[in-house]
């Protein structure tokens, strides 16, 4: 990109579609938080775990937008000595298969150790610390579906300067955008059912590692992994598109 030549027209197109998406987007953020609360009543009895949806006002930096962010209520245990065991034993397990790994899978097996060295700094503090927890898990939820709405608000205007000055076909632009939107709106409810699900049952010291390593960074890459498809697409052609 660094010798990319990008002409006046283009980059008012981009602007101009930063714009209009970023103002849709906007407008479709109430029927998102619909869509969320209805996949929420219908998919916590499912996992047998029940509990209330609540909701909020979607709030970013101190402005209103305008959507009621639906979340499960629902609540998890302060460990017990029977998750201290679990858990503790899975990252002992997790850290020896660490060692295992032949040098080709090194990088997975740093990725395991840092899981660990996570979880074991949520052990020891969960060990020393006494309740109530600062961070709820229904706070967590709805935290982390916030961040993801806020993010998903402002993919138009983060394609707008990464991708929409690409010389490609404003049909790719459009295809590239709803996609990415639409697989994130579908991914991050579900991801804070999985987070949510494990904490319940594992208790709350699965909520760090979750946080830290599962949670808005699964978003971050699903954008790069979308963005790095479609700036592989040949620059002439929607047929191309099709091979």
């Amino acid at each position: 990109m660094a010798g990319l030549r990008v002409g006046r027209g283009r980059l008012l197109g981009a602007l101009v579609l930063a714009l209009a998406g970023t103002a849709v987007m906007l407008a479709a953020l109430r029927p998102i938080g619909i869509l969320w609360k209805g996949m929420f009543a219908l998919l916590l009895p499912f996992l047998g775990v029940g509990g209330p949806v609540e909701t909020r006002p979607l709030v970013a930096p101190g402005l209103p937008l305008g959507m009621d962010l639906p979340f499960p209520g629902l609540e998890a245990p302060w460990p017990a000595l029977g998750h201290f065991v679990t858990i503790g034993t899975i990252a002992l397990v997790v850290l020896l298969l660490s060692f295992a790994l032949s040098s080709r899978f090194l990088p997975l097996a740093y990725f395991l150790r840092a899981l660990v060295l996570i979880q074991g700094v949520s052990l020891a503090w969960f060990a020393l610390a006494t309740p109530p927890f600062p961070y709820p898990t229904p706070r967590y939820a709805a935290g982390l579906l916030a961040a993801g709405a806020i993010l998903i608000t402002s993919l138009p205007a983060i394609l707008g300067f990464t991708f929409y000055i690409i010389d490609v076909s404003l049909l790719r632009k459009l295809l590239l955008t709803g996609l990415l939107i639409g697989h994130l709106i579908v991914l991050l409810p579900l991801q804070v059912l999985v987070h949510v699900w494990l904490i319940h049952q594992g208790s709350l010291l699965l909520q760090p590692v979750l946080f830290l390593v599962f949670g808005l960074l699964v978003e971050i890459l699903v954008l790069v992994a979308f963005y790095g498809w479609g700036m592989s697409w040949p620059a002439q052609g929607i047929p191309e598109l099709r091979r």
